[in-house]
């Protein structure tokens, strides 16, 4: 969605992948729990967020079974709850439900191919969540899901990017690593001798052994202008995510 003014640089999402609304069912804790370790599935991101406002586990399961997201979010704004006490913690429960949607490897994969890109939400209504301000007709919202995003991809990467799991990359037999150790240093082998299912072939240009097989890096692509780079961005994530439906 385009906005008036100048927008920032970085990769911009209303919808999609990175959308709370995403078909992406996550199990959680219950916070009202009727035995130790009691889970919960939750059909999206936005269900575990709205249920979380619930004063009490009646509240808090008929959000979560909502037939929709949109019909989660509706019910949680409706809610009679300590608005104060609860924005003090919609940002930790947004960050906790976010990285048990990106356990998911297709989802990691999405939020990994904006490498070190700005993140923020273009949202025309919502200036908490997203960067647009509607009343300032500016870029000057808080962005909280975009900062969100951020906190956990560079948590992803931190940990996880370019690292084995004591698995063998089929292309470089000769190369097998232990777990933990960092492939970044081989020759990228021509994409059709990548690591079959162990690669993906779709975008991303990450094989998920670890190594940098093909394309190039954002950076890379920067000496093509930021035009180029955004749409090496936007083929990446629109590649990545068909077929994964974004309910409202």
């Amino acid at each position: 969605m385009t906005m008036p003014g100048d927008a920032p640089k970085g990769y911009s999402f209303y919808g999609g992948p990175f959308s709370n609304f995403a078909s992406s069912p996550i199990r959680l804790p219950h916070p009202f729990p009727l035995e130790d370790d009691e889970q919960c599935i939750y059909p999206s991101v936005e269900h575990r967020f709205q249920a979380m406002k619930a004063n009490d586990r009646e509240e808090h399961d008929r959000i979560a079974v909502r037939g929709t997201p949109g019909a989660a979010k509706r019910a949680g704004r409706a809610l009679k709850i300590d608005a104060a006490a609860w924005d003090a913690r919609a940002y930790d429960v947004m960050v906790e439900a976010l990285r048990a949607k990106f356990q998911d490897v297709w989802f990691r994969e999405w939020l990994l191919a904006t490498e070190s890109e700005y993140i923020y939400e273009d949202s025309p209504t919502d200036a908490v969540w997203g960067l647009w301000n509607e009343k300032e007709k500016a870029w000057t919202g808080k962005n909280q899901l975009g900062k969100a995003l951020m906190q956990v991809r560079e948590e992803i990467q931190n940990t996880e990017r370019f690292r084995l799991e004591g698995t063998t990359c089929r292309s470089h037999p000769k190369e097998s690593r232990g777990a933990g150790e960092a492939m970044t240093d081989q020759a990228p082998p021509k994409p059709d001798e990548c690591c079959d299912d162990l690669c993906d072939k779709r975008g991303s240009g990450y094989c998920r052994c670890g190594s940098r097989h093909y394309g190039y890096t954002l950076a890379e692509l920067g000496a093509y202008g930021e035009e180029a780079r955004q749409e090496a961005i936007k083929d990446r994530i629109d590649i990545l995510g068909m077929g994964v439906p974004w309910i409202p």
